[in-house]
């Protein structure tokens, strides 16, 4: 009974801390976005708060002491301008990350384990619990390499708990993920009704318990669609320079929160930068170099490597590389193979064929095939350079990167729903 009380604490909140009225006046004054739903400005707040966790992360700073500022800045500020909330259009929304934040918690906290990943995670967890910084990581012989960001926000919000646990710490993760669903769902339909039934689906298509045992598969997953939400708002031929610098800074979280995560931020980039003119162009591959050299620097000071990504790409510095063609077909099918098995896993991956299928790409839809590419070229990649038992590799990782990778098609998803539901229920 205790355990549900404090998971009803915890959603509370969050609730509170993510609806920091930082949303509402960087929307409205600075990234010119006029219709900014209330789902919309949580996610944004995610991405405001958890930069700031990141910052404090690299400093011996009990992030316990930030969060709480925070929380009761926006406790203030809700109480301050109560006449302009709007809690009548806004009930349903907060019901529905009420609810789903709480089952799926409860179904966390009734199901407790940690997998193999988890076990790394969970240190960092630890080590920002314990209010050490970043460098203190060096101390961990456990996956040194891996990025830090979800131990950060998984340790600050365990010390946020009532109770002395770890698991309620992930119960942040829980909340990332209902909010990008419910992003995904109110795209679809604002009929309330429709918009429950869609969430339903979303839900059944995502929803993988074991991805909450340390895993970080949902807090990339959410991040990214927070992401793609914000890059539908601009057009990116005419975007300033205080949205480009808003959404890199927000796209540079997904480099710390798994070592993938650097090939996900580049995409992300290079999709931006294709929209710019030359001078800008150079601007934001600069920043772009720059932020990844100092990714690199700061992780030699735990590692001692300088290595962008800790993941044995090092296929051409490799003096015993010897080519075989056999090899080379034989891993290409067992790679196509295991994208088979991994579709069906996770099979938002068969909603996103099927809605390919039915509805031929429009003008606007063509990013689609960017990304597709992209994410052709990094899984094949990474595979074809693995040093470990290949068929074993692919059976433990390549429905958790095919996953990960869903979510840069999950708008895209939003817009083929939404047609279908106007088409067919309306």
């Amino acid at each position: 009974m205790i355990e549900i009380i404090n998971c009803i604490y915890l959603i509370i909140f969050f609730l509170i801390l993510f609806r920091l009225k930082f949303a509402d006046q960087i929307s409205e004054k600075y990234l010119n976005i006029k219709k900014f739903s209330l789902i919309e400005k949580y996610s944004v707040n995610i991405l405001i708060i958890f930069f700031i966790l990141f910052l404090a992360s690299f400093f011996n700073f009990n992030n316990l002491i930030i969060i709480f500022l925070l929380f009761f800045l926006s406790l203030l500020t809700l109480i301050l301008n109560k006449k302009k909330f709007d809690i009548k259009n806004s009930k349903i929304d907060i019901v529905f990350i009420f609810l789903f934040t709480f089952l799926i918690s409860i179904n966390l906290v009734a199901n407790l384990k940690l997998e193999w990943d988890g076990h790394f995670w969970y240190f960092k967890a630890l080590n920002f619990y314990e209010n050490f910084s970043f460098f203190n990581l060096s101390n961990e012989h456990l996956a040194t390499g891996y990025p830090h960001l979800g131990g950060v926000v998984w340790g600050s919000f365990w010390k946020v708990s009532f109770l002395n646990y770890e698991f309620f710490g992930r119960m942040i993760y829980v909340f990332v993920y209902v909010i990008s669903i419910l992003l995904i769902a109110e795209k679809v339909t604002e009929k309330t009704n429709l918009k429950l039934l869609f969430i339903l689906i979303l839900f059944f298509f995502t929803y993988d318990h074991y991805l909450f045992s340390g895993y970080q598969e949902y807090l990339l997953f959410g991040l990214i669609i927070i992401i793609f939400n914000l890059l539908t708002k601009f057009n990116l031929n005419k975007i300033n320079y205080f949205n480009s610098f808003f959404l890199i800074l927000a796209s540079y979280l997904l480099v710390w929160i798994k070592n993938e995560g650097i090939f996900y931020f580049s995409a992300i980039i290079f999709y931006i930068i294709y929209f710019q003119p030359i001078r800008k162009r150079f601007l934001y591959l600069f920043i772009f170099f720059f932020l990844i050299f100092v990714r690199m620097i700061l992780f030699s000071k735990i590692t001692g490597s300088i290595s962008i990504t800790h993941l044995n790409l090092d296929i051409f510095l490799n003096k015993n590389f010897n080519f075989s063609f056999s090899n080379f077909i034989f891993e290409i099918l067992l790679i196509t193979k295991h994208h088979f098995i991994a579709f069906f896993k996770y099979p938002i991956w068969l909603l996103i064929f099927v809605s390919l299928f039915l509805k031929k790409l429009d003008k606007k839809e063509f990013h689609i095939i960017y990304f597709s590419f992209f994410s052709f070229i990094f899984t094949y990649a990474i595979f074809l350079n693995s040093q470990a038992d290949l068929n074993w590799h692919l059976s433990v990782t390549l429905d958790r990167v095919l996953f990960q990778l869903s979510a840069f098609f999950m708008i895209f998803l939003s817009t083929r729903l939404k047609y279908f539901s106007k088409k067919f229920i309306n």
